[in-house]
């Protein structure tokens, strides 16, 4: 059984990526995808941000910083900008980040 099942949607980046890989993000982006963490001994590994208090200033819910040798860094499928859907079956969309 898995502690935290995300839904999870390619999202936004800043200016500090190669040419490479904004062509890359560019080619994931829009790409909603499943991942299922275990809660490690340090938790699962995943700094979210409320998208309005980032410079870019967009609504959602946004992976801040991934551990790498955290359950999130070891399932090698969320990045930094992607924009959490839904947690458990339970939609983020609209949702106010403090809840």
């Amino acid at each position: 059984m898995f502690d935290c099942v995300f839904s999870v949607e390619n999202g936004i980046t800043g200016n500090h990526r190669t040419e490479e890989e904004e062509e890359e993000e560019e080619e994931d982006r829009g790409e909603v995808f499943t991942v299922e963490l275990m809660r490690g001994p340090h938790g699962l590994g995943l700094a979210l941000v409320d998208g309005m208090k980032t410079p870019l200033r967009v609504s959602g819910i946004y992976v801040k910083s991934v551990v790498s040798d955290s359950p999130a860094g070891l399932s090698q499928r969320l990045r930094v900008g992607d924009r959490i859907l839904a947690v458990n079956g339970v939609s983020l969309v609209g949702m106010d980040y403090h809840r």
